[in-house]
């Protein structure tokens, strides 16, 4: 799941000041200046995120229902701007400019999802699982940036090669999340 959140942050994140330029031909300047608002969105967007979650828990929601709750809203809101920018993005290349951002930063969402989820299953050991899930999650820095930029060459396609992985691991996290995510506590203490 971090895996699939990070694929599309570090590609959006790498390659949005190139799109605005390349293809909805703005200055670099102006580019640099809009790629800060997924940052920008995504505080916001925290500020809703955490005291919805909590207050779920608050509510009696259960723990792992409100992790899945919000892991979803963190794929499902970008997956769907994303979407709605393939769809209408070339006659309406403002729409992307707001639009994109914005859904990036629903990524916030995340905060209350699978950032939480370590402390849920394991309290003790929550430092190495967190560890372990972002050693495994850089790898998009790694390998999906450049893998973006191959796409690209070889297609001449920002749908293609920036929206479409993106989405991919979007939807791909929100099944494996629904279907295997929880916060159920884990023992990990070894019995004699």
């Amino acid at each position: 799941i971090h895996f699939c959140n990070n694929w599309a942050q570090y590609s959006i994140l790498a390659w949005l000041p190139t799109f605005y330029k390349d293809e909805l031909g703005m200055e670099l300047h102006e580019a640099a200046q809009l790629a800060l608002l997924p940052a920008l969105a995504g505080i916001a967007v925290s500020f809703v995120a955490a005291p919805l979650a909590d207050n779920l828990v608050e509510r009696g929601v259960g723990v792992t229902r409100v992790r899945k709750l919000m892991q979803s809203v963190a794929f499902a809101a970008p997956a769907a701007c994303m979407l709605a920018c393939l769809l209408r993005g070339e006659e309406s290349p403002h729409l992307v400019t707001w639009l994109l951002p914005l859904g990036i930063g629903f990524q916030a969402f995340s905060l209350a999802g699978l950032y939480c989820n370590h402390q849920d299953i394991s309290p003790k050991y929550a430092s190495i699982l967190s560890g372990a899930t972002h050693l495994v999650a850089s790898l998009p820095g790694v390998f999906g940036v450049p893998f973006t930029g191959w796409l690209l060459d070889h297609t001449g396609s920002w749908s293609f090669s920036l929206f479409v992985p993106c989405l991919f691991f979007y939807l791909t996290g929100i099944g494996v999340y629904a279907k295997w995510g929880s916060a159920e506590q884990v023992d990990f203490n070894l019995k004699s």
